[in-house]
């Protein structure tokens, strides 16, 4: 009988330590589970935090590269990071210039106020003349346009007196004073000082952007003969010396191509399309827009004595009265006003009265 109870003893002994080590196992892999769960977790939050510092330091990076350009862009020569583009020129250069070899690009106003620089030579590989590359440099004697040469963008020598511009280049070339693109057939820049604008180089129908701004010897501009089609907005800009003005019949003007000039006293010729009034307001009579003011007024009267009935004011154009700081009040009565374009009175800071309403400042 004490055999029989033992022996069942040692078999609950034996079940109850199978049962513990059981629990332990388990108890072993929960732990293990739970190491390997804290592993990747650790993994995933260094990523994370990996990531964060990548992307942190790229726009720190930034940010100090936008705030050092800001800092030094007005006394350093940059290129862009793969040397295609010539970005800007430091304005101390002075003399010559050469652009690296394998530059494509000469970017929009790279040389703006480089006062000094007397010569340019540009490379071989280049292709494009963004606008205004050449702005301001007053100093200019000498350039050459690269055979490749497929673009050049709005006034590339805006404000050069003087110049020489060698050009084996097919479609840019310099004539009578007019750096021309033959394939438009556009002025886009004009680098002389004619005192009459009568006479332009062969086949030209354009007059582009800018093309003679702020060119102050210009006196008489005499077209009315001429074969221009198009006359683009500020063409004559700043010109402040022009004492008379006669535009092609049959030419397109686009905005004003006389902003900035302001005087009593201008002249046109008659029986033309383009009638310039006493009060100094020209006007396409054919399509009754009004093109610009050259007058020097501080107050207008829109409904011109001048113009018959038939073809009074219908619109007043783009650029109309730009930069007329010195305008106070423009009277339309009479008019018929259906439209007015972008910036029609851009920079009239005194302008207090119009269409018979109070323009707040």
């Amino acid at each position: 009988m004490l055999f029989i109870i033992n022996n069942q003893q040692a078999k609950m002994g034996k079940k109850q330590g199978r049962h513990q080590d059981k629990k332990k196992q388990e108890k072993l892999e929960e732990q293990e589970y739970q190491q390997k769960t804290n592993i990747g977790l650790g993994i995933v939050i260094f990523i994370i935090i990996g990531l964060l510092v990548y992307f942190g330091y790229s726009i720190y990076s930034q940010i100090i590269s936008v705030y050092d350009h800001s800092q030094t862009t007005e006394n350093q020569t940059r290129y862009s990071s793969d040397g295609d583009t010539l970005l800007c020129v430091d304005t101390n250069q002075k003399d010559t210039f050469s652009v690296n070899d394998g530059v494509k690009v000469i970017g929009a106003a790279a040389f703006a106020k480089c006062n000094n620089i007397r010569v340019v030579k540009l490379p071989n590989s280049l292709e494009c003349i963004l606008s205004g590359a050449f702005c301001g440099c007053t100093s200019l004697r000498e350039i050459n346009i690269p055979a490749i040469v497929r673009y050049v963008g709005d006034y590339p020598f805006l404000g050069v007196k003087k110049c020489t511009i060698n050009s084996n280049n097919n479609r840019f070339k310099f004539i009578d004073h007019c750096f021309i693109d033959l394939k438009e057939k556009m002025i886009l820049s004009y680098i002389g000082n004619d005192e009459t604008i009568d006479q332009l180089p062969k086949d030209i129908s354009i007059i582009g952007k800018k093309a003679f701004y702020n060119n102050q010897s210009i006196r008489k501009i005499k077209l009315g003969k001429s074969s221009i089609t198009m006359i683009m907005e500020e063409a004559f800009g700043f010109c402040t010396s022009l004492q008379h003005i006669e535009l092609p019949e049959y030419a397109e003007i686009i905005g004003n191509p006389f902003v900035g000039i302001h005087k009593n006293g201008l002249t046109s010729q008659e029986n033309n399309r383009f009638l310039l009034s006493s009060q100094g307001l020209l006007i396409d009579k054919k399509k009754r827009n009004l093109i610009a003011y050259i007058g020097k007024s501080s107050t207008i009267t829109l409904d011109d004595n001048e113009l018959p009935i038939q073809q009074s004011l219908k619109s007043i154009g783009r650029d109309a009265f730009c930069d007329c700081c010195f305008i106070q009040t423009i009277n339309t009565s009479g008019c018929n006003i259906e439209k007015i374009d972008d910036n029609a009175f851009g920079d009239c800071d005194n302008l207090k009265q119009l269409f018979n309403n109070i323009i707040n400042n």
